[in-house]
């Protein structure tokens, strides 16, 4: 997928992966994304912490995308976490209820200090 590159950085450490969002990731992402993370499970990554501070839009087919790749983790014994949702993706997860399905922290520092990660650098 041209520029899903620069749309999604991650850094793994142990089972974890921290991975930031930038920009835009509508429809053309999903597979990309659903990919990009097989990828990273393969790689041993079990807990994938999702840091959406720097994007700004996510397709509902982006979000459809978690859901699976939050099934695909739960289903290995790991499990997604996100950070920093804001704006329209935070009126997106509000109005689908996604709080039913994801925890969700303010920033990725929180998340990785409850989580015992603190000492991750990023």
């Amino acid at each position: 997928m041209k520029n899903f590159d620069k749309q999604v950085r991650y850094r793994k450490e142990g089972e974890y992966c921290v991975v930031r969002f930038f920009g835009s990731l509508d429809t053309a992402y999903r597979e990309s994304l659903i990919m990009f993370f097989d990828d990273r499970m393969r790689e041993e990554c079990k807990y994938f912490i999702l840091d959406f501070e720097k994007a700004d839009y996510m397709s509902s087919t982006v979000w459809g995308a978690l859901i699976t790749i939050t099934k695909r983790a739960r289903e290995r014994g790991g499990d997604v976490y996100l950070c920093a949702v804001h704006g329209q993706l935070e009126s997106v997860f509000r109005i689908m209820r996604f709080d039913r399905i994801f925890k969700v922290y303010p920033d990725v520092y929180t998340a990785l200090k409850d989580l015992g990660l603190e000492n991750i650098e990023l």
